[in-house]
């Protein structure tokens, strides 16, 4: 028999994070004026070149992971019950949520960090911190907790750096959703 171990959403999580979502909104206002944060005037050709490497460099962890994990993605789906497809289009339509939530979590205190300590610290720690919330519970890791991370890590790392180089948070919530 199998067992699903991860929630399915419903509309009480998806009021649960417009409530969260609006929240770290709140708590961003004026962080962005308040830590002094200047980005150089980038055209917006810059910036989506900037976002197209990040997207390569992204993919180039996908692979990397298919090649050195081949059972990565069979026990991904399992694990999730993405096999069942009423569970997989949920999960799909809930997706895009979950990413706006993520980033407005993780990006707001990237600001945050920026007034305490320096940008590179303030990017390795929102993505360590990024590959930690995606670890998969010990009991379900089945040899793959190492992979999860470090793709993870490589991921909350891109978008760190994306953030902090175009300072839109737009454009970063468009690479995190096209690569999801």
């Amino acid at each position: 028999e199998r067992h699903l171990r991860y929630h399915i959403p419903g509309r009480a999580d998806l009021v649960f994070l417009a409530v969260m979502g609006g929240a770290f909104l709140l708590l961003d206002r004026g962080v962005h004026r308040a830590s002094g944060w200047r980005h150089e005037r980038l055209t917006p050709f810059q910036s989506w070149r900037i976002a197209g490497w990040a997207l390569l460099a992204l993919g180039l962890v996908a692979v990397s992971v298919r090649l050195l994990d081949p059972g990565f993605d069979k026990w991904a789906f399992g694990l999730r019950g993405l096999d069942d497809p009423a569970i997989a289009s949920r999960m799909l339509a809930m997706m895009p949520i979950w990413v706006v939530i993520e980033e407005l979590v993780f990006r707001t205190c990237q600001r945050r960090m920026r007034l305490a300590v320096n940008p590179i610290l303030a990017m390795v720690a929102t993505g360590a911190a990024f590959a930690v919330i995606h670890l998969p519970p010990p009991q379900d890791a089945a040899g793959h907790r190492i992979t999860v991370f470090l793709a993870a890590l490589a991921g909350g790392l891109t978008f760190a750096f994306l953030f902090e180089r175009t300072g839109r948070i737009g454009l970063t919530l468009l690479v995190h959703i096209v690569y999801d």
